[in-house]
């Protein structure tokens, strides 16, 4: 039982922008920049002002220090990767068998209603 308190308790977990700093080698005021200039950063506010993170903020922020600092990006180069891999899941997605699959999904459901119109009118 203690193990899965201790691994919900990480995944739920804040870590302050101090925590984030050292975890991740970035300093905080680059942090904070990076938050106005890249969307995918939500980090959570609270009432005394201290900004909040997770445990996917800090995933992205290995990334985005990957390609800031590693691979070479600008941060418009950066932003333009980020915003293209978010796209390509979408897309790829809605191949001919999804389509077909949703179409098959729309007939099934059309047919339910047309049952489901003549059982009331009975």
């Amino acid at each position: 039982m203690p193990d899965q308190e201790s691994s919900k308790t990480s995944q739920d977990r804040y870590y302050t922008i101090g925590d984030v700093s050292s975890l991740c080698d970035v300093k905080q005021h680059v942090l904070r920049y990076w938050e106005t200039q890249f969307e995918q950063l939500q980090k959570l506010t609270r009432l005394n002002g201290r900004r909040y993170y997770t445990k996917s903020d800090i995933d992205f922020i290995h990334e985005l220090k990957e390609l800031l600092y590693t691979r070479g990006y600008t941060i418009s180069g950066a932003q333009k990767h980020l915003a293209t891999r978010t796209k390509e899941p979408e897309t790829k997605d809605l191949t001919d068998k999804s389509h077909s699959t949703i179409k098959s999904a729309i007939a099934d459901l059309q047919d339910a209603k047309q049952i489901l119109k003549e059982i009331s009118f009975e």
